[in-house]
């Protein structure tokens, strides 16, 4: 939950105003506690077509899962405003030994859990992570959250969404 944003690591501040042509993108956002209270309805109206939204994480420290606390309620909005919905656990290592060399099979494992309870899986990370530290064509089964902060995407491998900023805001 306190992790380093890698994907900042590929940022080269051109982010903040992207936006692709009509009928190019479908416009999201991904939210979690850190959002607070969320005006759905104002969210909706900005033009937001779907959201992410944190149902929980794995604590950096002590590995524990916990529940986002909006999660439940920022479902039940966005879905009475009209905004479709998905949603992402965060994950992370803990140990050095949990991290080296295991990291795309704990991805693989997960993603596969994911799909035989009957729903669709993917892989979130940064271009510096699915170019040097994940296997990305042993992940290509599964969807791709690419975030890499630029204007534009320079990661040459598939990706189903793209996360272009850590920053941006709507009304709501």
């Amino acid at each position: 939950d306190t992790g380093v944003r890698e994907a900042e690591e590929d940022a080269d501040g051109t982010e903040t105003n992207v936006r692709l042509a009509d009928g190019a993108s479908v416009f999201g956002i991904d939210v979690s506690k850190w959002n607070k209270e969320i005006d759905w309805q104002k969210v909706k109206a900005a033009g937001v077509e779907y959201a992410i939204i944190r149902c929980g994480y794995r604590g950096a420290s002590t590995g524990a899962l916990v529940e986002d606390p909006y999660f439940e309620k920022n479902i039940k909005n966005a879905t009475e405003a009209g905004v479709r919905v998905g949603v992402y656990f965060f994950t992370q290592a803990t140990t050095p030994v949990e991290a080296v060399e295991t990291r795309t099979a704990v991805c693989t494992a997960f993603c596969e859990t994911i799909e035989n309870a009957g729903y669709t899986a993917g892989v979130y990370a940064s271009k510096n992570w699915l170019t040097g530290k994940l296997d990305a064509q042993k992940l290509s089964p599964y969807s791709v959250w690419l975030a890499q902060y630029s204007g534009k995407p320079s990661y040459q491998g598939t990706y189903d969404m793209w996360q272009y900023t850590s920053a941006g805001t709507v009304d709501g």
